[in-house]
């Protein structure tokens, strides 16, 4: 036998034929979504891979509520479950994203030091709308240059002096989008499919904080339950209100 066939036979022994892939045929499935589509070996049909996290933020009646699992996932390992995807910006702002670590925490790196450029020149904190502007332009820079920053991000605050509560999603192509309520990462599917059923108690920020964390843990838990790379044990649930940032950590 060759290295090869050798190579192939393991394979097979070890992990179920339903989720042998082949080398060749990865492509993005969407451009919302970070899940890959991939060609399954054995019945030679398209199925996404379902791996990476689930992260997601909407609107509720004291500000904004946000998700995220605490699971990094390297195909078929686990790497932590302790991750907190919800990352601290600014003083009323924060992002978080789905799909390279590596190039989320990039992104990170380059809102928090324009932030504090700004904070260091003006004495006043940048805007939201000035965050996720910049994050646009970031990302969109370095597509035109041929390099795929492969984070899916949502951006969420408040601006300084306002009540205005605003979510915003920026693709890894710089495309900029404001929503009532958004999820991505690899178990998008479920969450969505949790908030949805609230579009109209969002939509008029009618849920309160019990309900909203509530909300956000089913959702998350439900993306859990089907996708190997979402966690479902472990939650990270910050929210931006308009004094103060609070975070509440949830084992189920």
């Amino acid at each position: 036998m060759t290295r090869r066939e050798v190579f192939d036979a393991a394979l097979k022994s070890t992990i179920p034929e339903s989720a042998l892939l082949t080398e060749a045929n990865f492509r993005i499935g969407s451009r919302r979504s970070p899940t890959p589509i991939v060609m399954n070996q054995k019945e030679n049909y398209q199925a996404p891979l379902e791996s990476g996290t689930t992260v997601l933020a909407f609107h509720f009646n004291k500000g904004i509520m946000l998700a995220g699992d605490r699971q990094t996932s390297s195909w078929f390992s686990i790497i932590s479950q302790e991750s907190v995807k919800v990352n601290k910006i600014g003083s009323h702002s924060a992002l978080m994203y789905a799909g390279l670590v590596s190039d989320g925490q990039a992104v990170v790196n380059s809102l928090r030091k324009v932030d504090g450029d700004f904070m260091s020149r003006f004495g006043v904190p940048l805007s939201l709308d000035g965050l996720a502007n910049h994050l646009r332009r970031f990302v969109r820079f370095h597509y035109n240059w041929g390099i795929f920053l492969e984070a899916w991000c949502i951006i969420a605050g408040v601006n300084m002096g306002s009540t205005e509560f605003k979510i915003y999603s920026v693709e890894p192509t710089g495309c900029k989008m404001t929503h009532d309520f958004v999820a991505t990462g690899s178990g998008q599917e479920k969450a969505d499919g949790e908030l949805e059923r609230f579009r109209g108690k969002i939509k008029t920020r009618a849920l309160g904080v019990k309900e909203a964390v509530e909300l956000a843990v089913r959702a998350i838990y439900m993306a859990g339950k089907k996708d190997m790379g979402t966690s479902d044990v472990r939650l990270a649930v910050p929210l931006i209100a308009p004094r103060k940032w609070k975070k509440f950590g949830i084992d189920l």
